[in-house]
């Protein structure tokens, strides 16, 4: 365990060497951070633009691969088209860190590296609390180090993450924490922390050893304990959606369809809509999510199919990246997701604002995970869920159909139930069997979202380009995806169940009209759907009106149509008759408004 210092930022650590600083900028006179000054910002090779500090990350060699831009105000980002890096005085001083007494420190961000070099260590700075590692490690080879931990859970987790990976690689690694109640190293300067009394504090840190695989002996000696969390605690957040109801951000999606459905083309639409900005479908009034995307994708490459579709749906390439393979033991491997999710986090440090990550199929990135054990499964979906929220990106995973047709689209996803149990929203890909170009985006289960109609899209050509695109249509569907599976196999079991539905609203609006309330009590009772339910609506032709005044709430009732009225189907054969869409008819047998309809 490492010990942290007690001290409060008034009066910081006995032995810290902690005294008051004159921080005023100096003659540049540039607005700074506060316990940074301007010098300090120009050795690591910033330059102000307009209102912000722009600094140059580098890789291990030294090459500016990306600029973080920091404004005096506002939200921290990078130049688009940068990739992440390290941040520090370049060169790195060959005796930097050659000794335990003057290590070289490592810290999270610009502003943290600036206040740092502006009391003169030798420090680094890394793009995100678990980021860079692998620089870090070619960087820092054979150098002792130190990092400065940030006091919150994240920065600490981060800190320890950082120290396991150059454990093997560094002389010494050590970790200190900033003084209680001070966040990180810029406060800590800021505060009145001194070179000296930092290096203190370094030296007499525990030297950090990787921690070894816990065994059923010393769980046994050291009983678990639970972490509690007093609701009234928490701050109640909405949520943050990528495509308002129905992809959220920070959240598991999934999208699964037959192979060769335009699952793919769908995914390389939403990342076309995340790289420029453009509204997602049915979302104009929205305020559009604009970021970064990283695509991982095990049965398209890039170069003919991949690119070429993007360039197609307009995206902005600059901003979309696809994840090759990981750097395993000297060889290029393919990603493991039980094994390897610090390379998702160094990938997610290459790409600025990333807001969305697609993972085209699952199945290939499983590694030695049993596919069909729900355990298993969930153990490896809980991390990946837990990255997005931590890191704010929508994940979005593709799987493929089983073969046990006859049950609910809920155990159709390929593998266990527990991939489509951990997601917060299913999404159907299914193709209309009588537009071959025409498929339909319904849900499966939609847990956060309020809406649960799906919507339709068509593949269509595009002149200059190979590859279609995708145009949405305007008009929600109603079908249910289970009702779109079954018309899709040809299954008679749809059919009937319309049947029962059109034969229900027959029998209870016999003999009188009825409120459309008492009607939605009546179909649930008998197990009707809302969705087959308004198929049957429409195939029978039913009467609607309202009573009370014009303008003034009322009820709205019921009733069949009049006996030398032609309804506009007399069995449930002819309501889905042979040429008549599988999903959302496009002709709409009868529309019925949300009034007509009732509360639910």
């Amino acid at each position: 365990m490492r010990e942290t210092p007690t001290n409060d930022a008034a009066t910081a650590a006995t032995g810290a060497g902690v005294q008051v600083l004159n921080l005023t900028p100096d003659s540049t006179n540039h607005s700074t951070p506060e316990g940074t000054v301007s010098r300090a910002w120009i050795e690591l090779g910033s330059t102000r633009e307009g209102h912000a500090w722009v600094t140059p990350e580098r890789n291990a060699d030294g090459e500016m691969i990306g600029h973080a831009i920091r404004p005096d105000k506002g939200k921290k980002t990078s130049r688009k088209g940068s990739i992440r890096g390290l941040t520090l005085k370049w060169p790195l001083p060959p005796y930097a860190g050659s000794t335990s007494e003057e290590p070289v420190f490592i810290v999270e961000g610009a502003s943290d590296t600036a206040a740092g070099v502006g009391i003169g260590l030798d420090i680094i700075g890394r793009p995100s609390a678990t980021g860079g590692k692998p620089l870090l490690a070619a960087l820092l080879k054979d150098r002792h180090v130190c990092i400065i931990a940030e006091n919150d859970e994240a920065g600490q987790r981060g800190a320890v993450g950082i120290a396991d990976a150059l454990v093997e690689v560094c002389a010494s690694v050590r970790i200190i924490d900033p003084p209680k109640g001070i966040k990180d190293l810029r406060a800590w300067v800021a505060a009145g922390g001194t070179r000296e009394g930092i290096l203190e504090a370094a030296s007499v840190a525990p030297l950090h050893a990787a921690k070894p695989a816990e065994s059923c002996a010393g769980a046994a000696s050291s009983p678990l304990t639970a972490n509690m969390v007093r609701l009234s605690d928490v701050h109640p957040e909405p949520v943050q959606w990528l495509w308002r109801g129905r992809i959220a951000i920070g959240k598991l999606t999934f999208i699964v369809g037959d192979p060769g459905g335009s699952k793919s083309f769908l995914t390389l639409d939403l990342a076309a809509r995340v790289s420029t900005g453009r509204p997602m479908p049915n979302t104009s009034d929205e305020t559009p999510v604009t970021g970064g995307v990283i695509l991982l994708s095990a049965e398209d490459t890039p170069g003919d199919t991949i690119r070429p579709r993007l360039d197609a749906a307009g995206a902005d390439c600059t901003r979309i990246m696809c994840f090759d393979s990981v750097n395993r033991s000297g060889k290029k491997s393919t990603l493991d997701l039980s094994r390897d999710l610090d390379a998702i986090h160094d990938a997610l440090d290459q790409v600025p604002d990333c807001r969305l990550v697609v993972i085209d199929p699952i199945s290939a990135y499983l590694g030695g995970t049993e596919s069909h054990k729900n355990a298993d499964v969930r153990g490896l979906l809980a991390p990946l869920s837990a990255l997005a929220a931590e890191r704010g990106f929508a994940l979005v995973c593709v799987s493929h159909l089983n073969k046990n047709q006859g049950v609910s689209a809920i155990y159709r996803t390929t593998g266990s139930l527990a991939f489509a149990a951990a997601a917060r929203a299913v999404w159907l890909v299914v193709k209309d069997k009588s537009d071959e170009n025409r498929r339909g985006f319904l849900p499966i289960k939609n847990n956060i979202g309020k809406d649960t109609t799906g919507l339709a899209y068509s593949l269509l050509s595009v002149p200059g380009h190979d590859q279609p695109v995708l145009q949405w249509e305007t008009t929600p569907i109603e079908t249910s995806a289970d009702d779109a599976l079954a018309a899709d196999r040809g299954d008679d079991n749809r059919r009937s169940t319309l049947d029962h539905a059109c034969e229900f609203l027959r029998s209870v609006l016999a003999e009188s009209e009825m409120k459309c309330e008492d009607v939605h009590a009546l179909r649930e009772k008998a197990g009707i759907s809302q969705s087959t339910l308004r198929r049957a609506f429409s195939a029978v032709d039913v009467r609607t009106r309202k009573s009370g005044k014009p303008g003034e709430p009322g009820a709205w009732w019921w009733s069949l149509p009049p006996e030398d009225a032609q309804p506009m189907s007399e069995d449930a054969e002819d309501a889905h008759a042979p040429g008549v869409d599988t999903f959302g008819d496009r002709e709409h047998l009868r529309e019925v408004s949300t009034d007509e309809w009732g509360t639910v």
